[in-house]
């Protein structure tokens, strides 16, 4: 029966599978709150001191310290999955997996920009928080990864 009528097979197997509570729903403010919290000013300045605290912030290695080459920057992109969803700007990976090697050392050049000064657009620092279940209580918003996309 699942090989000749899928639909109706898993239609039936559905039937006895354990129905969860549904009323274990969490509302806006508690993700909102608990999302506030870790990143406080306190856990940042908890962040910056053991930042500070480390001995080894003067290594260099060339490999990693060096500039971003064209080449790096089409095999990255090239890495990239297609059909994904976009950015709040509605861009979508496909145009630049597609115009890679236009587009690639442009992209090279602002990387190399972004990492010499360490200036970069406001902008790329917003995104909308989308919490995933992980396992345990839905109503305790520990229980959820904050993805940012």
């Amino acid at each position: 029966m699942s090989k000749s009528s899928p639909r109706i097979f898993w239609k039936y197997v559905n039937k006895f599978k354990k129905k969860t509570a549904s009323n274990q729903e969490i509302d806006l403010q508690s993700f909102v709150d608990h999302y506030k919290n870790m990143s406080s000013t306190e856990n940042e300045s908890s962040f910056r001191e053991n930042i500070n605290n480390n001995e080894h912030h003067d290594i260099h290695i060339d490999c990693l310290d060096g500039e971003i080459i064209i080449d790096e920057v089409i095999k990255m992109v090239s890495s990239v999955a297609k059909n994904k969803s976009c950015d709040l700007t509605s861009n979508v990976a496909d145009f630049f997996i597609v115009a890679k090697f236009f587009i690639a050392p442009y992209l090279a050049k602002i990387i190399n920009y972004i990492y010499n000064t360490s200036v970069y657009l406001i902008y790329w620092t917003k995104g909308v928080i989308v919490p995933i279940y992980k396992k345990g209580d839905k109503s305790d918003p520990t229980n959820y990864r904050a993805i940012t996309i």
